[in-house]
């Protein structure tokens, strides 16, 4: 049976996740990925795989664009497409307009953000993991009406 994975309560985002010095001694590549995880809901691997190529803030609505690389495979076919940047995830994208060379391609994202995150308790439970943000993300589609 497939574990489903608990997502983060709006509260605990807000109030935990998204204060002041929460992320502070995450470095700057793992804690804008991150961040733009938030109001975006991509997997780890599509942000770390951005570039300045597709990050675009030059935009009159700035977005990000996931797609299939020479490097970088897609997990679906539905899985390309354009995201709107806006509020943290925005701001973040404006710290590292140029990507995440760092992780790009490379194994230990995951691991560098959960370990941050368990040793800082930012977790909020024990079945929490930073990829749970995604299924945050989602509920917040749909409460607001958008059909995913």
């Amino acid at each position: 049976m497939r574990k489903i994975r608990p997502p983060f309560s709006k509260e605990f985002i807000q109030t935990r996740l998204l204060s002041s010095d929460a992320l502070r001694g995450l470095n700057t590549q793992a804690r804008c990925i991150l961040l733009g995880m938030v109001n975006t809901g991509y997997r780890l691997g599509e942000g770390s795989a951005l570039t300045a190529d597709t990050i675009r803030l030059d935009h009159n609505i700035p977005h990000i664009k996931i797609q299939k690389t020479e490097k970088k495979s897609l997990k679906t076919e539905n899985a390309e497409r354009i995201i709107p940047l806006a509020g943290i995830s925005l701001e973040a994208f404006r710290e590292c307009p140029d990507g995440f060379p760092r992780y790009a391609g490379k194994p230990g994202l995951s691991a560098t953000i959960n370990k941050f995150l368990r040793e800082n308790d930012l977790l909020e439970t024990s079945g929490h993991t930073v990829y749970c943000l995604r299924h945050s993300f989602e509920d917040r589609l749909l409460d607001a009406g958008v059909e995913v």
